[in-house]
């Protein structure tokens, strides 16, 4: 019995950050989600967020560093812009092998400010970079049920990026891992 309520407990939390993921989604695309913008340094929010996910690293053995300038900062919602750097974070430790470090750069050259999450889990083949970004979207079906997650988040990232004006760009090398790359409109310090 504790077995299968365990089990009942963990598909239900399952659907429910589904249910949640479908409905953020829809609000964001629409439009209808107004932003509270102010100034948001972005090594403060990526070490937040990493902490944040501290657990899920630890327990996978993988080492999270953000590294760049403080000073770096952005016109968005800190709420939002946060759900952005998760999933993206989440995606590199979830897809990282065991022991292996996922590195964030804060950017800042060419007056577009940004942010860069790199893994060294499985490479993203060219062919497949535009699709990341599409609602459901898994580049390895086969392995949906040992990396659970519901082919949401890289929809919802590119969709916080757009609200804010930002780009977000994948690039990798076969064996070497994937980069994320958000990039922002302007540089506020």
């Amino acid at each position: 019995t504790a077995e299968l309520l365990g089990l009942i407990r963990r598909q239900s939390d399952r659907m429910r950050e589904l249910i949640d993921d479908l409905m953020d989604l829809a609000q964001i695309e629409s439009g209808a989600v107004p932003l509270e913008r102010r100034p948001v340094r972005l090594h403060e929010l990526l070490t937040e967020v990493a902490d944040d996910l501290d657990a899920a690293a630890r327990e996978k053995g993988v080492k999270v560093e953000v590294a760049g300038d403080p000073e770096v900062s952005v016109i968005g919602d800190h709420r939002r812009l946060g759900q952005l750097t998760r999933n993206l974070i989440d995606n590199a430790i979830k897809f990282s092998p065991q022991g292996a470090p996922v590195s964030i750069r804060i950017l800042r050259d060419s007056g577009r400010p940004g942010f860069s999450v790199s893994d060294l889990g499985p490479d993203i083949p060219k062919s497949e970079r535009d699709k990341i970004f599409q609602r459901f979207y898994q580049v390895d079906r086969s392995r949906s049920k040992s990396r659970p997650g519901s082919g949401l988040g890289l929809a919802i990232v590119k969709h916080i990026a757009q609200l804010h004006g930002a780009t977000v760009e994948v690039q990798g090398e076969v064996g070497a891992g994937s980069v994320f790359q958000v990039r922002f409109p302007s540089a506020v310090a």
